[in-house]
């Protein structure tokens, strides 16, 4: 989750309005605007109704290619 920068202060306040609509929350970084964590993406509608929600996404992944001496990282 994203946190709207006018609702810094607020991050925790608003981990915890997450965590009621039942989202197991990992991580709150009030300094970057963030909130971690995990639950169902039927949820997500909700979630972003809640005051000062920026945005709710899925987790995203990366894949790096395997390690060689030719391949940087």
């Amino acid at each position: 989750m994203t946190v709207d920068a006018r609702y810094l202060r607020q991050t925790a306040a608003i981990g915890a309005e997450l965590e009621k609509l039942g989202f197991k929350v990992e991580e709150v970084r009030p300094e970057i605007g963030a909130i971690f964590g995990a639950g169902d993406s039927d949820l997500f509608p909700r979630a972003a109704r809640i005051a000062g929600v920026q945005e709710v996404r899925e987790e995203g992944r990366v894949q790096l290619p395997p390690s060689d001496g030719d391949t940087p990282q």
